[in-house]
Parts: structure tokens; C-alpha cells; sequence
């Protein structure tokens, strides 16, 4: 016979009745739901493992980053007569020095020991700029995966949020501290309770609101769909107490983009979890413990906090990854209309806001003395940001991600300008471009004919022949007849 603790807005947390668990919990039943996740871009999961070291763990070749086999490697050392000689080479670099790498390449070559002799594995790599450490991905025997944990701990952000758009959980909490000093939604007391809750801080908290549901690891994936990525901070929005900020650049293990992987969703369903569930309905429902609900949940924290995101890059570097920002608004927003399917971001490269109660309470910063986030880490190569998964029932046809953004970029079809007005916002595309003076020209259509208009306040390194861009027009020209000439840009589409 035991006593089950019941979890309520209210001071008397103990169920008054006792259960016996052998005649109610005769059975464990569990609702699995698989779920297919694809990788949108490189995914990186933090290992707990040390990081790989520039002369220990790895030589860069040919543009291959190759792993050390220790074994063979001391093995050579011991064969050449090189231990004490290594361990003075060791001692001698400070962990500081840029150029350490180099000079493990040119130990190797000194003494005779190739590449081959000490490596069996290697993956593909465009060094750029000074090697650093390399952060191990999660793993089991070398053997990648994407831990349940870790997905989980997302999917509860987005829940947590989710609630705090619901009018009645906030008056379930004021009407539980009624005779008490009111709270506030966007205030630090209001959050305690509920935020103790969805973590399960207090050990009083048996069950609470991730009792009930769980995800397990991913199978594991293959080493050919595994990479090694370099990442840069970059400032979202400059700031004059950053002005003294270093770039910095961070080696990370990854999982490749567009690489399948199958996940389990699970609830608990027993009639024992049914029961206190019951005891619990401030913050669960049963619609809590189906799979729309959970996809609606994470399509509406994406959708806020990509939103969030955008609003504070300020940052000429980062056209790309507000490009990427803006595309995937507009994925998910497609995926809110029936939540079949959902986006989330996860692991390393989400960087700039983690913190669900954060986003929840965006309005309200000095309050709870969080500092608004000014930096983020974007892949060196394509300027984007990475963590970015796909969520879907396996039993409806995969999202095309890439032929989706297709049917976007044919939206922008050239309209007549003729009844437009200056001020007036349209879509012109890039036809060519002209270095002195500095400018572009651009396609439209003006009274059924093909027209160009002259677009200024660009970057042409940015921009290519054939982009799209949005732009402002300028006056119509005098003489009929009256025509656009000139336009404004105001952003890349």
C-alpha cells in the first residue's frame, strides 16, 4: 500500500486516499507513436566527452580532418624512439597558440610518422582559418545518435510556453493565491510555481507534467552521414560594450543535413497514470496526450521564437541567416494549419535564446533581469544557423522541404506597376549589375511590357542575377507615359 503524492496549486499536495498499486497498476500500457525526424541542417548534441585536441586527437590533410588511432600512435612513437621527445613537444604549446596545429603536422613530418600509419578514419573538411578543439557529438561506441533526452527537453520548452498563452492556466495560478498579493504573468513570482512544476525541481513533485510522456533516443546513424562543422559568433546587433568583442570559431561534430532518423513518442497510458492525471488538470489535460497537441505546441514556441530572433538581427553579416529565419517562418506557419508535422530546433547553434520562460515573458526583460541576447553562432561556410530537425507521423508522405521553398521563390511573380503609386511596395528581380556607379538593375512589367528599373541602396556582393528582392518605388516619370525608374530595396526575398 503506498500513498501518492498529488500535484495542485494548493498547499495540501497528499492524495487523501491510499491506492493499491497492484490491483490499479496491473499493467503498463504505453502509446507509442514513431516519428520520423530529418536533420534541415548539420545537428550537433554536446557529448560529455573531451573535446579533440589539434595535436593529439587529429591531423588535417588535403582537406580531410583524419582521427588518430592512439594505439597506432604510440606505437609509433615507441618503435622511433619519440615518447619523452613528444611529451616536450606536448609540454611546449600553450593552449592558446594559434599556430599548434601546424606544428603537430610538422612533428609528424620530422619524424618520419605518416598519416596512414596513425588513421583510419578520416571525413571531409575546408579548414578555415586556425584549428581548435573539436567538440565530440553524442555517441555510444562511436556510433552517432540524437539522445531522447534532448529532444524532449525541447518539445517541454515549447509546452511550458505554449501554456502561457492559455488564459485559463493564468487564472488557474491567481485563483490559487487568492487572498495573497496578485501576480502578474510577466512577473518573477507568478513563474516560480509553474516553472518548479514543468522541471520537477521540488522532490515533493512525484508526478508532474512530463511524468506521463517521454522520447526515446534515435536509432543511430551511419559514420558517412556524420561531419565536422566550423562555427562563428557573430553580433546580432552591435553594441557599443562589444566593440572590443573577438570573433571567435567553435569545431563541432555533427550529424549531416537531410539525414532520416526514427524517433518513439511515448505516452503512458495505465489506469493508475489516467487517475492522476485526474489529480493534475490545472496543468494537464487529456488533449495534452495527443500528437497535435505536442505538434501545435512546438510550430507555435518555433514560430515565437524565430520571430524573437529576427527582431534582433541588425546585421549586415547576416543576411543569410535572417533569409534562413524568414523561410522557416514560413514553413512552419504551414505546418500550424493541421499539425501533422512540426520544427524544432535543438542542441548546439540555437544559442541566442534557450530559456522558454525568457520567450514567454519577451515584454518584460528588466523585471527579470534577463540581458537581451546580442550574439550567435552561424556555420562559416554558409552563414546559417544550425539545430534545425523536422518532426513527422511516419505514416504521412514527407515534407519536401526543398520543393516547398520552390513553390515560395515562384510566388514572386513580376505584377504590372502601372497603377502603383510612389511609396507603393512590390517585387522586381535582379537582371544585372553595375559596379560604377554602384547599382542594379532590375525586371518589372509597366502597362503589359517589359520595363527596368534602376534599384539603389544595395550591396552587390550580396546579390546575384535572378534573386528577388522587395523594393520601394520612387517618382513616376513626367512624360507619358508616366513610368517607374527608380526604386528603393528594402530586403532580399
Amino acid at each position: 500500500m503506498f500513498n501518492i503524492r498529488n500535484v495542485d496549486m494548493s498547499n495540501d499536495i497528499l492524495l487523501k486516499d491510499s491506492l493499491d498499486l497492484k490491483k490499479i497498476y496491473n499493467k503498463s500500457l504505453i502509446e507509442k507513436h514513431c516519428i520520423r525526424l530529418t536533420t534541415l541542417t548539420p545537428v550537433s548534441i554536446g557529448s560529455h566527452e573531451e573535446p579533440l585536441s589539434p595535436i593529439v586527437d587529429y591531423v588535417c590533410d588535403k582537406g580531410k580532418i583524419h582521427f588518430i588511432n592512439q594505439e597506432l600512435f604510440i606505437k609509433e612513437l615507441i618503435h622511433k624512439e619519440l615518447i619523452e621527445e613528444y611529451e616536450l613537444f606536448i609540454s611546449s604549446i600553450s593552449s592558446q597558440q594559434e599556430n599548434k596545429h601546424e606544428l603537430f603536422q610538422k612533428f609528424l613530418i620530422n619524424n618520419e610518422i605518416t598519416i596512414s600509419s596513425i588513421s583510419n578514419i578520416s571525413r571531409d573538411f575546408v579548414v578555415r582559418g586556425n584549428l581548435t578543439e573539436i567538440s565530440k557529438h553524442i555517441n555510444s561506441s562511436g556510433r552517432f545518435y540524437i539522445s531522447g533526452a534532448t529532444i524532449k527537453g525541447a518539445i517541454k520548452q515549447a509546452l511550458f510556453a505554449y501554456k502561457y498563452s492559455d488564459t485559463n492556466f493564468v487564472n488557474a495560478i491567481n485563483k490559487s493565491h487568492r487572498g495573497k498579493k496578485e501576480l502578474y504573468k510577466d512577473s518573477s513570482c507568478f513563474i516560480k510555481k509553474p516553472e518548479e512544476f514543468f522541471n520537477a525541481k521540488k522532490s515533493k513533485f512525484l508526478y508532474n507534467n512530463s511524468s506521463f510522456w517521454g522520447v526515446e533516443d534515435t536509432n543511430f546513424v551511419n559514420i558517412d552521414r556524420t561531419t565536422i562543422i566550423q562555427l562563428d559568433r557573430k553580433r546580432l546587433m552591435p553594441k557599443l560594450e562589444e566593440k572590443d568583442l573577438t570573433d571567435l570559431s567553435v569545431l563541432q561534430e555533427a550529424i549531416k543535413e537531410r539525414t532520416n532518423l526514427k524517433v518513439n513518442l511515448y505516452f503512458r497510458t495505465s489506469k493508475l497514470d489516467n487517475i492522476t492525471k485526474d489529480k493534475i488538470t490545472t496543468y494537464v489535460t487529456k488533449q495534452v496526450f495527443e500528437l497535435p497537441y505536442f505538434f501545435k505546441a512546438i510550430n507555435n514556441f518555433t514560430k515565437e521564437f524565430i520571430k524573437y530572433q529576427l527582431s534582433f538581427v541588425n546585421s549586415d553579416e547576416l543576411d543569410e541567416y535572417k533569409e534562413q529565419l524568414e523561410n522557416y517562418l514560413k514553413i512552419v506557419e504551414q505546418f500550424l494549419q493541421d499539425n501533422n508535422r512540426a520544427l524544432l530546433c535543438i542542441g548546439f547553434g540555437k544559442s541566442m535564446l534557450q530559456n522558454s520562460i525568457a520567450l514567454s515573458v519577451k515584454n518584460n526583460w528588466e523585471r527579470l533581469r534577463i540581458e537581451s541576447p546580442t550574439t550567435t553562432f552561424v556555420e562559416a561556410s554558409t552563414l546559417q544557423s544550425i539545430g534545425w530537425c523536422l518532426l513527422e507521423k511516419e505514416n504521412i508522405t514527407p515534407f519536401n522541404v526543398s520543393e516547398y521553398m520552390g513553390t515560395l521563390t515562384k510566388e514572386y511573380l513580376l505584377s504590372d506597376l502601372s497603377n502603383k503609386r510612389k511609396g507603393d511596395e512590390t517585387v522586381l528581380q535582379v537582371q544585372s549589375l553595375f559596379l560604377k556607379p554602384k547599382k542594379i538593375i532590375a525586371s518589372s512589367i509597366q502597362y503589359g511590357k517589359d520595363s527596368f528599373i534602376e534599384v539603389t541602396g544595395i550591396d552587390q556582393k550580396k546579390y546575384k542575377e535572378g534573386d528577388w528582392i522587395k523594393v520601394k518605388l520612387s517618382d513616376k516619370t513626367k512624360k507619358e507615359p508616366q513610368i517607374f525608374k527608380q526604386a528603393k530595396l528594402i530586403k532580399k526575398l
